[in-house]
């Protein structure tokens, strides 16, 4: 994953990464329709159907293309791969192309798997593991996009989709993010493009597709060898 890198780790620590991983969980829609910012009562029923769609949904998995600008590159970079989410807390990430690479996080712990071996990742701090955990889950189940210390949240919706905009309030994280979006389709209350701002003017897209609800998911996936 681009942002799991040595530096990165250093700078935020193993539990800020976390936060991250969120939005993978979520699920694609064009950022060009015209979007008006929700009213009181459009926001709190928004949230509300947000935690209730959440109540239903014990697995995901889905295909994804991660697309990265950047003004030192004269081309786009672009990642393949699959998404895997088992609740309560499990989760793997898993590059396809043009490198194979993955991230699982299950039961607290962290693992990173590439063509040089796999990694534990160093927690330092079970406490702020428990805390990201906490957090990633509560953006699943749409807690924590009421009560989420770490990012002001601003929600915007042309009646097909919503688009909420997450500006960091952490120190840590404005250091290497100037927000993120993510798209949401009001149907489904599945969001499939994220978008993360950074804060040197590069641009990440992240699209999921082929995206399967509660389906089966072997708890192979989550371990690795």
């Amino acid at each position: 994953m681009f942002w799991l890198n040595k530096k990165f780790i250093s700078e935020m620590g193993i539990g800020t990464l976390f936060v991250y991983f969120i939005f993978f969980t979520l699920s694609a829609f064009s950022q060009n329709s015209n979007f008006i910012k929700m009213t009181d009562a459009e926001k709190s029923i928004f949230i509300q159907n947000m935690q209730a769609a959440s109540k239903t949904t014990h697995s995901l998995q889905c295909n994804f293309t991660q697309k990265k600008n950047s003004s030192l590159l004269d081309e786009a970079v672009i990642s393949k791969g699959m998404m895997y989410f088992k609740a309560p807390d499990a989760l793997r990430w898993e590059y396809t192309s043009p490198q194979a690479y993955a991230f699982v996080m299950n039961q607290g712990q962290s693992v990173v798997k590439n063509n040089k071996g796999i990694t534990n990742l160093d927690a330092q701090s079970s406490h702020m593991i428990k805390n990201m955990t906490e957090m990633i889950m509560g953006m699943i189940n749409g807690k924590g996009l009421i009560d989420n210390k770490n990012f002001s949240a601003s929600y915007y919706t042309n009646q097909k989709q919503a688009r909420i905009i997450l500006t960091p309030k952490h120190s840590k994280i404005k250091m290497l993010f100037r927000s993120f979006q993510v798209y949401v389709d009001l149907k489904t209350y599945l969001a499939n493009l994220i978008e993360m701002n950074e804060a040197g003017g590069d641009v990440t897209t992240i699209t999921l597709s082929n995206i399967k609800r509660n389906a089966s998911i072997s708890d192979e996936k989550f371990t690795v060898k």
